[in-house]
C-alpha cells in the first residue's frame, strides 16, 4: 500500500498510523525471533552443567587450596552463555524498519502532535503510550539472566557455582509428577480458567484475562515471565484447574505475583474451602513463594486453585494478577514410587 500510495495518502496522518504500526510489528516480530534464538542457545550452552556434574571439593594442601581444574570450566561457560545473548546486539540490525518508525513517529508527531515519547515529543510517560520509548525493550530474559551470570561468578567454590547454574536451566522445571504455567504466556496456561469469555462477559467480571505491565519505577531485571499475568476483575476470582493428580502424594505450590497492582494484598484457597495462605502483601520486585496443599485437597486427583484480591476494594478492578504457577510433588512421594 504504501509503494502505491499517493503523495497525498502518504501525508495522511491515517494513512501513518497504519503504516506506523505495520512497521513497528514487523521490526518487534524480527526481533522477537532474533532475541528467543539467542536465548535458547544459551540455555543449550549452560546446559552443558549436567553433563559436568558435582565435583568434589577443593583440596586443603598446606596452605594452598587447589580448586578442581573443572572450576575455569564453568566460567567458560558462562561466558559461551552470553556470548549467545549478545548476538542480537551485534549481528541483528533492521535498521531500515528502524529508522522508519521513528521518520513516521516524527512525522505524526508534525501532522497531529502525536506524543510517541518522552523527551523527544514530550509525551506523559511510557504507560501513556509513548511507544518509540520501548521500541528497543528487551523481548528475552538477557538483562536478567546477565545479572545471575554476574552474580554466579561472585561464588567462590566449584560446587556453588554448578548449583546456581543447574538452577537457572531447570527454573521452570516443575519436577517429576509436576506442573508448570507461564500464566501471561497465551501458549503455556492450560490450567487456567477462562471463564464465559469476552463475546458474553465483555467487561470480564467473570472471566481471567491476560495483561501486561510492570511498575516503570522497578529498575531491576527480571524475567520477562513477570511483565505478563492472567487476572481477573473486581471480587471475580483467578482459578486454576488440575486434574489426574496421583491421589496419595503430597503437592505445594510455588507461584510469583506480579502485575501492575503491587500493592494489592491477594489470598489462595483450594477447591473453595481449604485456606492457602490469607491475604498477603505481595513482596516486591516478586520472588518465588511456596506453599503447601493440603494432602485432602487433592486426593481425589483432581485440585482447583483461586486467588481473590480483598473483596468489595472497586477502583480500577485489578489486583488478582498472577504470572507463574508450579504445581510440585513433593519429594517424599518420588522416594515412595522410585
Amino acid at each position: 500500500m504504501e509503494s502505491t500510495a499517493t503523495p497525498e495518502e502518504l501525508e495522511d496522518w491515517r494513512f501513518q498510523m497504519g503504516l506506523y504500526r505495520a512497521y513497528y510489528d514487523a521490526y518487534v516480530r524480527r526481533r522477537l525471533v532474533t532475541e528467543t534464538h539467542a536465548q535458547e542457545q544459551a540455555m543449550s550452552v549452560l546446559n552443558e552443567v549436567r553433563r559436568m556434574g558435582v565435583r568434589p571439593n577443593p583440596l586443603d594442601v598446606g596452605a594452598r587450596r587447589i580448586e578442581p581444574t573443572s572450576e575455569v570450566d564453568l566460567l567458560v561457560l558462562l561466558d559461551q552463555a552470553e556470548e549467545c545473548l549478545n548476538k542480537p546486539l551485534t549481528h541483528f540490525s533492521p535498521q531500515d524498519l528502524r529508522l522508519r518508525i521513528h521518520e513516521l513517529g516524527e512525522a505524526l508527531f508534525q501532522s497531529i502532535h502525536m506524543q510517541l515519547a518522552v523527551e523527544l515529543y514530550q509525551g506523559e510517560a511510557v504507560e501513556r503510550a509513548t511507544n518509540l520509548d520501548t521500541l528497543n525493550a528487551p523481548l528475552n530474559d538477557a538483562p536478567w539472566l546477565r545479572l545471575q551470570f554476574a552474580e554466579i561468578r561472585k561464588l567462590s567454590t566449584y560446587d556453588d557455582r554448578y548449583k546456581a547454574i543447574l538452577a537457572l536451566v531447570n527454573r521452570t522445571d516443575p519436577g517429576p509428577g509436576g506442573f508448570y504455567d507461564n500464566l501471561g504466556n497465551l501458549s503455556c496456561q492450560p490450567h487456567l480458567v477462562r471463564g464465559l469469555g469476552f463475546k458474553r462477559d465483555p467487561e470480564f467480571r467473570h472471566s481471567s484475562l491476560v495483561g501486561h505491565g510492570y511498575p516503570e519505577w522497578s529498575k531491576v531485571p527480571v524475567p520477562l515471565a513477570w511483565w505478563c499475568w492472567a487476572g481477573s476483575m473486581f471480587d471475580a476470582a483467578l482459578k486454576m484447574q488440575y486434574d489426574r493428580l496421583d491421589p496419595k502424594a503430597q503437592y505445594k505450590v510455588r507461584v510469583v505475583y506480579s502485575g501492575d497492582q503491587p500493592r494489592l494484598k491477594i489470598r489462595l484457597d483450594a477447591n473453595d474451602k481449604y485456606p492457602i495462605h490469607p491475604l498477603i502483601k505481595k513482596p516486591w520486585p516478586p520472588k518465588p513463594l511456596e506453599f503447601d496443599i493440603p494432602q485432602a485437597a487433592t486426593q481425589g486427583g483432581k485440585l482447583t486453585l483461586a486467588w481473590h484480591r480483598e473483596l468489595g476494594l472497586g477502583g480500577d478492578g485489578r489486583g488478582s494478577q498472577v504470572a507463574e504457577v508450579w504445581l510440585i510433588m513433593k519429594a517424599e512421594r518420588h522416594a515412595g514410587t522410585e
